[in-house]
């Protein structure tokens, strides 16, 4: 639903005038951005529905998620997701550190690493 009300509810006219290919491009141009947004709040749901997991102590956790095409969650993501923790409501130096990822990990200095599986687990 929210990719028809993004990108094809808008395209209707363009596409009925024989102009298609401009809505495959505004979707090309958008894609990765509204990608990012739109996993979002399935990874957060899918965290609810696991919990509690022993992993992921009291809840107690602050994280990340690169939901990217071919690039893995590296150091500099683990590095800015450290740097933000204090903003995250109850974020501290303690919290546990939750990478999820669409392409995989180049590091271990998560606590917890997530892949696509795992989301999908928490359905199951």
């Amino acid at each position: 639903m929210r990719f028809w009300l993004r990108f094809l509810g808008p395209g209707i006219e363009l596409a009925a005038r024989g102009r298609g290919s401009i809505v495959v491009d505004r979707i090309r141009e958008s894609w990765t951005s509204y990608r990012g947004a739109a996993i979002e709040p399935i990874v957060r749901a899918s965290l609810e529905r696991i919990l509690p997991d022993p992993r992921l102590g009291a809840a107690r956790f602050v994280g990340s998620i690169k939901w990217r095409e071919a690039a893995s969650f590296d150091r500099a993501d683990v590095a800015r997701l450290i740097g933000h923790r204090d903003r995250v409501p109850g974020g501290t130096e303690r919290s546990i550190l939750v990478g999820v990822s669409r392409s995989g990990f180049e590091t271990g200095d998560l606590d917890v690493a997530l892949e696509p599986s795992d989301i999908l687990d928490a359905w199951r």
